[in-house]
């Protein structure tokens, strides 16, 4: 039997791929298992509190930074807004739905944070709640990842962002009204005149054209520090 690789971001959505037969009937058949980033979808919840699903994959030979397929730059630019984080890989999954030690269980079977935007994906918290991102954020900087940079991507990614705007986790945190994110990012080293790329602008401008001055607290918040 040859042995299969498979990229864990593909196998860790709930339903069916939430138990390991179905999985190992995959293993058995020799599948190349990036095949199944085609077979899941992102709207599938992930299981991320299973760790020994965790285990059992990796001991298979799950590849722990390998990016998912929906990572392609095509599937990314036609169906995230503007202000969405495009990492894909395990660690970036793993900050927006996950506890740290899950983060932790990644990185020891040596998943690489330089390969990740883990911090701006959980900055974003897209569909989570934003308290539950605080751990993973404080987790991040202690791991030594930089509050300050901007999301960016290796030469051998799949990601090609194109015109996309990037930015600093507090433009994502601001893009997206997260007032308690954004304050704790500020009180941990965020600087909030950086610019994204693309002459997006400071996280103000992000927050501006996503919000408008709706949001008083947050406008006002990021218009304090700069």
């Amino acid at each position: 039997m040859s042995t299969a690789i498979i990229p864990i971001t593909a196998l860790l959505s709930c339903k069916l791929y939430c138990s390991r037969l179905p999985l190992s009937l995959f293993i058995q058949f020799s599948y190349e298992l990036p095949v199944l980033s085609i077979l899941t979808s992102a709207s599938q919840t992930l299981c991320c509190q299973n760790l020994p699903l965790l285990e059992f994959l990796i001991s298979n030979g799950a590849d722990v930074n390998m990016e998912t397929m929906q990572g392609s730059h095509l599937h990314r630019n036609r169906h995230k807004p503007n202000g969405t984080p495009l990492g894909t890989t395990a660690l970036d999954i793993a900050a927006v739905r996950c506890s740290p030690i899950f983060l932790q269980r990644l990185i020891d079977h040596d998943a690489k944070l330089e390969k990740s935007n883990a911090l701006h994906a959980a900055a974003a918290a897209l569909g989570v709640d934003t308290e539950d991102r605080i751990p993973i954020l404080q987790y991040l900087l202690d791991q030594g990842m930089d509050v300050n940079a901007i999301e960016g991507f290796s030469e051998d990614s799949k990601i090609l962002p194109g015109e996309r705007a990037l930015g600093t986790p507090l433009h994502y945190a601001a893009r997206w009204g997260h007032v308690n994110l954004v304050k704790f990012l500020l009180a941990h080293g965020a600087d909030p005149t950086i610019e994204g790329t693309q002459g997006s602008g400071r996280p103000l401008d992000w927050a501006r054209e996503k919000h408008g001055v709706g949001d008083g607290e947050l406008i006002s918040l990021l218009s304090s520090e700069v």
